[in-house]
């Protein structure tokens, strides 16, 4: 995936645009539309990047980026700051990627 000199993050980030992002339901995928079909950095304290998408009903939306580490957990309090920090960047949804003991999930 990458070479070894890309951290976690940039292979995420790289590879978001083109993935895009698979909700609970099958028809709920959010792909992303700008710039470049792709995330903006973004240099937050724990908002990586802001990622551009068209809803269904045509409506434009914005969406804070968060990865977590690539090993290990993430702690809801914790989540909560980067909700918060999402919430101050003006973005309508957040997507975190963060792991889970059973596999990796996009959430």
């Amino acid at each position: 995936m990458g070479n070894g000199n890309q951290d976690f993050t940039t292979v995420i980030l790289e590879n978001l645009p083109a993935a895009g992002v698979q909700q609970l339901h099958k028809d709920d995928r959010i792909t992303f539309t700008a710039p470049l079909g792709a995330c903006e950095h973004w240099p937050g304290a724990s908002v990586c990047a802001i990622g551009r998408y068209t809803e269904g009903n045509g409506s434009e939306k914005r969406a804070a980026i968060f990865v977590g580490p690539e090993f290990g957990t993430v702690s809801r309090p914790y989540l909560v700051e980067v909700a918060r920090e999402a919430a101050d960047t003006n973005c309508d949804v957040l997507i975190a990627r963060v792991h889970e003991p059973a596999g990796d999930a996009v959430r």
